[in-house]
């Protein structure tokens, strides 16, 4: 099943908007204000996500 985009409106400071324009001008396929937030907003999530610790063992025990 498709679910059709979500609507989502936003107000954001001057400054942030500045950032939103000066990302998307470095992007090789110029973006629209609108692809460029989804796609910061996806690479925020993604790195948002937790991380498994390095090494998966016991750290101070032994």
């Amino acid at each position: 099943m498709n679910r059709k985009p979500t609507r989502f409106e936003l107000r954001l400071p001057p400054e942030l908007g500045d950032e939103i324009d000066r990302w998307r001008r470095e992007q090789p396929d110029l973006p629209p204000r609108a692809e460029a937030a989804r796609r910061l907003i996806e690479l925020g999530l993604e790195a948002a996500k937790p991380r498994p610790q390095a090494g998966g063992g016991d750290v101070g025990n032994g």
